[in-house]
């Protein structure tokens, strides 16, 4: 791993992990860290303000489309100012001291590989990296598009083409992302199930895919399994303390329109459901135990990343809004639930 000499004598980690001149015990120690998703590769969820500056009806999405749609110089310069100022120096230090050791910087394949008809940001700028187009493998397939019983049965295939390759060989990681929030099943039972299920469903997952006889630490490579992205179950409404007012004509608006009788509604019970919902949003905005039990879960292998590190509004992808709102640890290895403690009855 390569190790800048300044970094080297500086103390830029956190005081849970060896200095970087020292080596990172993986499959012993946990790895803890985030992902800098959306700096080099534009999320619309992510930063939605990039694409929302351009008129809908040109389809810019990406930086492709937005080639396109600029032209590549133009385009370039873009998202130069994007990367100028979506990560920064500052925002290394904020991961550190959040108690995260490691992070994710996804890339385009386009810092790899140049389009036919011309570049979209730079030629390749990333010669020495191998990529594994010969396996005929894909990310993130579409089962809903694809279908289920051909998706799964090319799913076996590359397994055992990747399996059959790669054996022996003792440097070999499953990267693994872990969601739930896309399963329509999981998003509509309770919080106390997500919780459980994360505890006994992924933390079960784990210790079979890192089991030596029959798991993937077959070939006596224990732990080989990292969770790169998580995020938390709770379903997709989470705010930080300044929504708060916005949080709450929000639901009066809800009990509003769907009271029966609104002639009834008196001034008396708008104040009682007032306060109802504050200490509603007080109890929902306290720490976020689906994470926390994930975070236990998959500390049973190599450990996990959060998606993402941060939004420009969404406070469920963003580790720093999480922070920032009570509902994530203030030290990612200091954490008040652990794998086996009673799941509270939300």
């Amino acid at each position: 791993m390569y190790r800048p000499q300044r970094h080297i004598r500086e103390k830029v980690q956190n005081e849970n992990v060896p200095p970087l001149d020292q080596e990172f015990s993986y499959g012993t120690k946990p790895i803890r860290g985030a992902n800098l998703g959306e700096w080099l590769i534009i999320e619309p969820f992510i930063t939605p303000s990039f694409p929302n500056k351009i008129d809908p009806r040109f389809g810019v999405v990406d930086e492709f489309t937005l080639s396109k749609y600029l032209g590549p110089t133009n385009a370039a310069k873009a998202i130069e100012r994007h990367y100028a100022s979506f990560v920064n120096e500052a925002a290394f230090r904020e991961i550190r001291d959040a108690g995260l050791d490691h992070v994710r910087i996804p890339f385009g394949y386009w810092a790899v590989m140049t389009l036919e008809d011309g570049d979209i940001l730079c030629p390749p700028c990333y010669k020495n990296l191998v990529t594994m187009p010969q396996y005929g493998l894909v990310n993130k397939p579409k089962m809903i598009s694809l279908g289920a019983d051909r998706l799964i049965a090319w799913t076996a295939k590359a397994h055992d083409v990747v399996r059959v390759n790669f054996k022996g060989l003792d440097m070999r990681l499953l990267n693994v992302h872990e969601y739930a929030i896309f399963n329509t099943g999981q998003i509509s039972t309770t919080y106390s199930a997500k919780v459980k299920f994360a505890c006994d469903g992924w933390g079960q997952q784990m210790l079979q895919s890192i089991n030596t006889s029959n798991g993937l630490g077959l070939d006596h490579v224990e732990k080989a399994l990292l969770i790169l992205e998580i995020l938390s179950l709770r379903p997709p409404c989470l705010v930080v303390p300044s929504e708060k007012g916005a949080r709450v004509k929000e639901l009066m608006l809800v009990l509003l329109t769907t009271q029966r009788n609104i002639k009834i509604f008196s001034l008396c019970s708008l104040k009682v459901y007032i306060l109802i919902y504050y200490l509603g949003w007080l109890s929902w905005c306290s720490i976020d135990i689906s994470t926390i039990a994930q975070m236990d879960s998959f500390e049973k292998s190599w450990g996990w990343l959060y998606w993402t590190w941060g939004t420009e509004a969404t406070t469920q992808w963003s580790y720093k809004k999480g922070l920032a709102a009570g509902i994530l640890p203030g030290k990612a290895y200091t954490r008040s639930f652990n794998y086996g403690d009673t799941i509270p009855d939300f």
